[in-house]
């Protein structure tokens, strides 16, 4: 059976039984007991246009939108340049596009690797240390989507994904666009086995009933970080007072508000991307945190802020910065926090190791 009829019977199948199926807490974040401010290092680094940046051992990872090379790799410490690797196409290593995500991370002195995916073209784990020792880009382990039709149509709907053996928990970008004769919205993860070809499991993050099309940003837009032990996943909507903890396993979701107790009925959006509300800017966290970027009055002119949650969504700071972020990146050792400011696109460090992340 062919990946994308599978995807549509266990999407289909989810969606019925939803209701009798996972648990859902709702609950109001309560007030952050501390707050610290911290101001950034900016990295003497020359790029144009970064839209991720990722710190990996001795390097410093940053994915851009030129053609001739999406990755480009600089020393952590001095901050040289020390290549560039996958341009566009539809070649071997090639991506149509920009590189769309780096979301593992094992650093190790002389065998650095992060899991990239290009796009719907390939993933691979790619081993930094010996592509730039030899030249050419190697990947220890890699699976070619397009080549083999596994996954060329499901892949332009994935928004990230986590690798775990021979497969993956494949974040899905709005479920009526896979079953487009259903009116749900909702995102999903399915656990993917791309080895096998198969559909191992699928989890909801939400189950909000659309009434209207002014809602349809509300349900849609959100973010996605998944913690390292692929047991849960922190989902902040960027239009709605909505943070989503889903347990991979029980697929029970946590539904936390900051503003307000939220509840099972939808709120009307915040905003459109016409408009000046924004009530999450990013996310990122560790094994013991959640870690979501937010802004004073929730205005995109608003003075920048990090909630620092428990995986259970209890608050334990309120992190104060000077700068205005589209991503964040936190270092395996939990030492630093990288991040590209908006609109400039410098990288900046803050250093978090005194905060315990």
């Amino acid at each position: 059976m062919k990946i994308v009829s599978v995807l549509c019977l266990v999407v289909l199948t989810a969606a019925c039984s939803r209701k009798s199926g996972p648990a859902y807490e709702y609950a109001l974040v309560g007030a952050f007991p501390d707050s610290v401010e911290l101001k950034c290092d900016t990295m003497p680094m020359d790029l144009l246009n970064p839209i991720g940046v990722y710190h990996v051992g001795d390097y410093l990872l940053v994915l851009t939108d030129i053609d001739n090379r999406f990755l480009q790799i600089y020393d952590a410490n001095t901050c040289d340049s020390l290549g560039g690797f996958f341009t566009k196409g539809r070649g071997p290593y090639e991506t149509p596009g920009m590189i769309a995500w780096i979301t593992q991370i094992y650093p190790e002195p002389g065998n650095n690797r992060v899991w990239i995916t290009g796009n719907d073209m390939f993933k691979g784990l790619f081993n930094i240390d010996r592509s730039l020792e030899e030249g050419r880009i190697v990947f220890e382990k890699e699976f070619d989507f397009m080549h083999n039709e596994k996954l060329p149509y499901a892949m332009t709907r994935m928004v990230s994904n986590w690798n775990v053996n021979d497969s993956v928990f494949m974040w899905m970008e709005h479920a009526y666009r896979i079953m487009e004769d259903q009116p749900n919205r909702n995102n999903f993860y399915i656990h993917y086995d791309y080895k096998n070809d198969k559909v191992l499991d699928t989890v909801w993050v939400s189950n909000y009933r659309v009434r209207n099309e002014s809602e349809v940003l509300s349900v849609e837009i959100c973010g996605g970080f998944v913690r390292p032990d692929l047991k849960k996943a922190a989902c902040p909507f960027r239009y709605m007072d909505r943070v989503h903890i889903v347990d991979l396993e029980t697929k029970d979701v946590k539904v936390l508000g900051f503003d307000n107790m939220p509840d099972a009925n939808i709120p009307t959006p915040s905003a459109s991307p016409a408009k000046d509300a924004w009530y999450s800017t990013g996310e990122e966290g560790t094994q013991n945190h959640i870690i979501i970027g937010q802004r004073e009055g929730r205005s995109r002119d608003g003075r920048d802020y990090l909630s620092v949650l428990t995986w259970d969504g209890e608050p334990v700071m309120k992190i104060i910065i000077d700068q205005k972020l589209f991503l964040m990146n936190i270092t395996a050792d939990r030492r630093y926090l990288y991040g590209i400011t908006n609109p400039e696109q410098k990288i900046v460090r803050y250093d978090i190791a005194a905060l315990n992340l």
